[in-house]
């Protein structure tokens, strides 16, 4: 007959492991996301989706010895390096993951004895939400692009119509000036030629009076202011049409 008690045990510990995962309180089967296929206890890496929260890690121990006096520590390194203790119930429990690779640690010994520590670990990779995933943010660079390259675009289509308008403003302005400087010219004939003529012949029919008026007689006297006074009619018709034809063009313009 053997006494267990008189049975000699190894001081170290067995096994030590992650067993289950589970995720907002649903355990994750073997053949779901992020196992897929695979036990948690053969994975040295998991990839969890952004917003997947209250995540629990189950730890198996397997120790020959006085189990209950094994104690595990654990942190998650990249995060927070601080050693915590894991509960009784060997359930490390995160609330939420921020996005970013992290090593998950945990390591098992006794605190009344000397014995190798017995040590595990899990990289735990958190994607980005689709907005921050590197196809979201090309995506958005080549709109970007492509809106900044509109506008340019757009920008010099503009550019080139008021160009384009001003040249067509210029040439109707240049236009004007030609005509206005034609006009002109046809102002100076006229003063030049259907003003002078009048004119002069008022000046000359009095000139005439003043040298002949001693001798001059009546019949020629009126003849005389007869020739002035067409004189001046003429003078006065044309310069009417002056007038009116000074207003014609300041209504153009």
């Amino acid at each position: 007959c053997v006494n267990p008690k008189e049975l000699s045990f190894e001081t170290k510990i067995e096994h030590l492991s992650f067993s289950t995962l589970s995720i907002s309180n649903q355990k994750i089967g073997i053949e779901e996301n992020p196992l897929n296929g695979t036990p948690l206890a053969q994975k040295s890496e998991i990839e969890l989706k952004y917003g997947q929260t209250d995540l629990a890690f189950n730890i198996q121990i397997t120790d020959f010895a006085d189990v209950d006096k094994v104690q595990c520590q654990y942190r998650l390194k990249g995060l927070q390096d601080q050693w915590l203790d894991v509960g009784p119930d060997r359930i490390i429990r995160f609330s939420y993951i921020p996005t970013g690779t992290f090593q998950l640690e945990v390591k098992a010994f006794r605190s009344n004895k000397e014995c190798e520590q017995k040590c595990i670990s899990l990289s735990i990779t958190v994607l980005p939400p689709w907005w921050k995933t590197w196809w979201f943010i090309s995506l958005m660079l080549i709109l970007i692009g492509l809106i900044a390259l509109f506008a340019y675009k757009r920008r010099v289509r503009h550019l080139i119509e008021m160009k384009n308008k001003l040249n067509k403003e210029v040439a109707i302005r240049t236009s004007e000036l030609q005509i206005a400087l034609k006009d002109k010219d046809s102002l100076i004939s006229v003063i030049g030629h259907d003003l002078r003529n009048p004119m002069f012949a008022i000046v000359v029919a009095l000139e005439n009076w003043l040298k002949k008026e001693q001798t001059m007689n009546e019949e020629s006297k009126h003849h005389l202011i007869v020739e002035v006074l067409n004189s001046a009619k003429t003078l006065q018709n044309e310069m009417l049409k002056l007038l009116t034809w000074a207003k014609s063009k300041q209504d153009d313009i």
